[in-house]
C-alpha cells in the first residue's frame, strides 16, 4: 500500500513537470506566463470542485509520503549520515509542512508560488 502511495506522489510530481518541458527539440520558447497561469487556475478549480472525501484521500496519500520520508531521514541519522538533531529538524518541517497544506485547503505538492508569497510578504 506505501508502495502505490508512493508511486501515485511521484507520477503527480512528474505531471507538475510537465509544463516546463513543452518546448520543443527545436527551441521553441515555452508558452507566456499567462497559459502557465490558467492552467494553475484550471487545476485550483478541479481541486476546489472535489469532494471532502477525495480531497482526503490525496491528504492520507501525502502523508504515508512523508512518513516515508521521516523513516528514511531516521535511518540516515542511525547510519551517522546525518546528525541526529539535524534530522528532528527535518521531521517537524515536513510535519508542519503538511498540516500548513492541509489547514489551508491546498493541493499537496501543487501550492503554486507559495515560496513568492512568503517573500512578498515578508
Amino acid at each position: 500500500m506505501l508502495r502505490k502511495l508512493i508511486l501515485l506522489a511521484a507520477v503527480a510530481a512528474c505531471f507538475a513537470a510537465l509544463p516546463s518541458f513543452r518546448a520543443s527539440a527545436e527551441g521553441v520558447p515555452q508558452a507566456p506566463a499567462t497559459s502557465v497561469e490558467m492552467e494553475w487556475q484550471k487545476l485550483n478549480e478541479t481541486w476546489q470542485s472535489l469532494p471532502q472525501r477525495q480531497k482526503d484521500q490525496l491528504y492520507k496519500a501525502r502523508e504515508a509520503v512523508d512518513k516515508a520520508d521521516c523513516k528514511f531521514i531516521d535511518k540516515a541519522a542511525e547510519l551517522n549520515l546525518i546528525n541526529k538533531e539535524i534530522g528532528e529538524r527535518m521531521k517537524e518541517h515536513i510535519k508542519a509542512r503538511t498540516a500548513r497544506i492541509r489547514e489551508d485547503g491546498d493541493l499537496p505538492m501543487f501550492r503554486k508560488g507559495i515560496r513568492q508569497q512568503k517573500t512578498k510578504s515578508q
